[in-house]
């Protein structure tokens, strides 16, 4: 019965917690720019979308090998 109290209260400080630090200052930052702990995006969705693009083709490239491959091992 003790592990199910201290369970449920844990979980109780772990969602308090979270709606004071997290989604409280969310909630103000609709209303005004200077509360909120998040700044509002930098680049405009146009400079998003061609940084992701470039990170993409970036990823999708072959592999470039900066060592020398392993010699094959001894029989």
């Amino acid at each position: 019965m003790n592990t199910i109290l201290i369970a449920l209260a844990g979980t109780a400080a772990a969602i308090a917690l979270t709606w004071f630090f997290c989604l409280r200052p969310m909630r103000r930052q609709g209303r005004t720019t200077a509360d909120g702990c998040c700044d509002g995006p930098a680049q405009s969705i146009d400079d998003r979308i061609r940084a992701a693009r470039e990170e993409l083709s970036q990823l999708q490239s072959p592999p470039r090998h900066r060592h020398r491959p392993h010699p094959p091992a001894p029989a």
